[in-house]
């Protein structure tokens, strides 16, 4: 069905040095944005039980819904700045980007506040009061994800203007702070 809607072409490696060099800075993304997530659970594993484990993660996946305005935005903005930015409208492409990142904060930030002041609460209506005790490390993650994420809505601005090697150099130190600071 594909072939016969689109047609089959040959492809064409003329360009295929300039592909290489903005996509091959891309490939580790995922794994490192992996890292920079997962990597808590892990360390505290290895150090803690279970029970600890199943503490820090309700707390972190409550610290975590700062990050649900982001998602839909990002899905968004790609595309829309890539649009504009074809059609050489950069100052409308920086504006999407400024507001973006605004808007992201006017609503991550409060969110992050929020489940900060009502982590206790919270814990103990999702679980059981034991799972409350996680409720320090809520405003630490909620936080640490405003941070995480602000530099997302920058990334796709970085790779409007083949910049990917600082978005995956930015990604790797990223990771390593994280691993660092949960073992610290």
């Amino acid at each position: 069905i594909i072939v016969h809607q689109v047609g089959f072409a040959i492809p064409k490696f003329t360009n295929l040095k300039k592909y290489l060099k903005f996509g091959l800075p891309l490939v580790p993304n995922a794994a490192l944005f992996w890292i920079t997530i997962a990597s808590s659970g892990y360390v505290i594993g290895y150090y803690y039980d279970t029970q600890q484990v199943g503490i820090f993660t309700a707390a972190y996946t409550l610290g975590n819904m700062v990050t649900f305005i982001i998602g839909p935005l990002a899905m968004v903005l790609s595309p829309t700045i890539s649009k504009l930015y074809i059609a050489n409208k950069i100052d409308e492409t920086k504006r999407y980007l400024e507001m973006s990142a605004k808007y992201a904060m006017m609503v991550m930030i409060p969110m992050a506040f929020g489940a900060s002041v009502l982590a206790v609460p919270l814990l103990r209506i999702f679980s059981t009061e034991e799972y409350a005790k996680g409720a320090s490390v809520v405003p630490l993650v909620a936080f640490a994800f405003v941070f995480l994420y602000f530099p997302q809505l920058m990334y796709a601005g970085l790779n409007l203007v083949n910049k990917t090697k600082i978005v995956a150099l930015l990604l790797s130190i990223t990771a390593f702070l994280n691993v660092l600071l949960n073992f610290l």
